[in-house]
């Protein structure tokens, strides 16, 4: 059995090992080592994140439409607590809402 894992003495090298000089190499293999492991890190972690151009600019872009409604109910929702009258102002918000609608309607209609 220790024939075959290589612990018998004729299995044994013929050369000599330095110990002084496997443990001195070590410590800069290690540092090169590290090196190549942050710079595989970050490379494989910003290809999984995505951190290309297009994807950066898809993300900063909103939709002014989604952001215009967002301030509008914040705007009424405020307004609401001031006055007190939940549906008066849910109505004045449809309101709203629907003359904004027609008027771009409008507009689409005189561009046709």
């Amino acid at each position: 059995m220790d024939e075959l894992l290589g612990d018998s003495p004729t299995n044994s090298s013929p050369h000599s090992i330095d110990v002084a000089e496997l443990s001195q190499g070590q410590g800069q293999d290690q540092t090169f080592n590290a090196q190549i492991e942050t710079t595989e890190t970050q490379s494989s972690s910003s290809s999984l994140l995505g951190n290309n151009e297009d994807t950066e600019k898809a993300r900063k872009r909103k939709n002014p439409t989604t952001e215009y409604i967002k301030i509008k109910k914040q705007y009424y929702t405020r307004k609401e607590k001031e006055v007190g009258k939940r549906e008066e102002c849910q109505r004045e918000y449809i309101q709203k809402s629907l003359e904004m609608k027609q008027k771009k309607l409008d507009l689409l209609n005189k561009k046709s």
